[in-house]
């Protein structure tokens, strides 16, 4: 389980040969998304790959891509996800 913030303002382009950014999340991940990843969230519509970081205290600079759903893309406090997050390149 991660703790993590949507980052609201991250605006990388999609990498060249992915559809979208829950595609690229599939695709390096391994899995497909299925279900939302916000903790006790089981919504399985409209999910998006939303860009994030972790909020800890690694001191991790890098963005995330985790599947959300349309609710939870729009938090803007901290909360917890389950993995696994795919670090954008």
């Amino acid at each position: 389980m991660y703790k993590i913030k949507i980052v609201q303002s991250h605006s990388v382009r999609i990498p060249y040969g992915y559809n979208s950014w829950l595609d690229y999340w599939e695709r390096k991940s391994g899995q497909k998304a299925t279900i939302c990843h916000r903790s006790l969230c089981y919504d399985f519509r409209n999910l998006t790959g939303v860009h994030v970081i972790k909020v800890d205290k690694t001191h991790d600079d890098n963005f995330y891509i985790v599947p959300l759903c349309e609710n939870h893309n729009k938090c803007f406090e901290e909360f917890n996800v389950e993995g696994p997050l795919t670090r954008v390149n």
